[in-house]
């Protein structure tokens, strides 16, 4: 899991208390492997953020979305079974503990990810535009 937060130090004092394997981050230039590497993430819910977790079928755990795209993004995981909202970080904590202790919720939550994730979507744009101009059926 990733997190992007300004009080890093406190961060890694609470995941080095944490009953399961929490390893927090600051900036990375590996953000796809470690994503990919990842159960779920807790982040926002911005666009790029949110296509690239869906792309590698990884659930979110949004917190504090800005109103406008990342709510309707939030909206979105929530109502396809791929993302929680977090509305506290004693929500965050609860809903995040919730996912580590219940492997079966997180595996359905993965399996949502991957199926509204389209980690074609650049080649299905560009083939739109020059190829045939009609997006191939996905699959």
């Amino acid at each position: 899991m990733f997190m992007d937060v300004p009080d890093f130090p406190r961060l890694e004092r609470a995941a080095s208390k944490a009953p399961s394997h929490i390893i927090p981050f600051g900036f990375v230039d590996n953000m796809h492997e470690l994503m990919a590497a990842s159960d779920f993430a807790v982040a926002k819910s911005g666009g790029l953020t949110t296509s690239e977790c869906l792309a590698l079928g990884v659930p979110m755990v949004v917190f504090n979305p800005i109103p406008g795209q990342e709510e309707r993004n939030a909206f979105h995981l929530i109502e396809n079974g791929a993302g929680l909202w977090a509305h506290t970080a004693a929500n965050m904590l609860y809903k995040v503990e919730t996912l580590l202790g219940d492997p079966e919720r997180l595996a359905r939550m993965q399996a949502n990810a991957r199926r509204i994730g389209r980690p074609d979507a650049a080649y299905r744009i560009a083939d739109a535009v020059v190829g045939s101009r009609e997006p191939k059926p996905r699959g």
